[in-house]
């Protein structure tokens, strides 16, 4: 079993494989609806291996607003031997978004300590917890949380602007 596409009058066929091959690589490449589209084909096919599951945690839990099962796929996911720091601190954060996007703070801020006690440095843990403080109305906190952010080299800098802009 798999899905058809057609393309310019041709047909390919899609098995599970290659859907999941594909939803990864357009995650990779920042297309994301088309990445949770071929995904969620894949798992009409059949459920999802655990591995897969845990790579799309992130689209599942943003795009898909996917948070309870994004949890329990991220705690089943953790506890697999030999995961590396970055997948943990990932998890984490996953963990921290979706409790996030439920309105649940305290869960939140207690994935972000998760991940800053791995990666005290992790740019996406720091911008979440001034988010956090945004979202509890501590503005001036929020600011300098931000305004510490934009020290240095940061990835996320537009993020940040957008932030203090909100805390002001």
């Amino acid at each position: 079993a798999g899905y058809s596409i057609f393309r310019k009058e041709k047909r390919f066929d899609m098995n599970y494989e290659q859907l999941i091959s594909a939803s990864l690589r357009y995650k990779e490449m920042g297309l994301y609806q088309k990445s949770l589209e071929n995904y969620k084909k894949a798992a009409a096919l059949r459920e999802p291996d655990l591995e897969s599951q845990f790579q799309m945690i992130f689209l599942l839990i943003n795009e898909d607003r996917q948070s309870l099962n994004g949890r329990r796929i991220i705690e089943r996911s953790l506890f697999k031997e030999g995961r590396t720091r970055s997948e943990i601190i990932d998890g984490h954060l996953g963990m921290a978004l979706s409790y996030m996007m439920e309105g649940d703070l305290r869960q939140a801020e207690d994935y972000i300590q998760k991940t800053l006690g791995f990666d005290a440095n992790n740019e996406a843990a720091k911008i979440n917890q001034a988010v956090i403080l945004l979202k509890k109305g501590n503005y001036s906190q929020a600011l300098n949380s931000f305004e510490s952010l934009t020290k240095g080299d940061a990835l996320g800098y537009p993020l940040i602007l957008l932030g203090k802009t909100i805390s002001l």
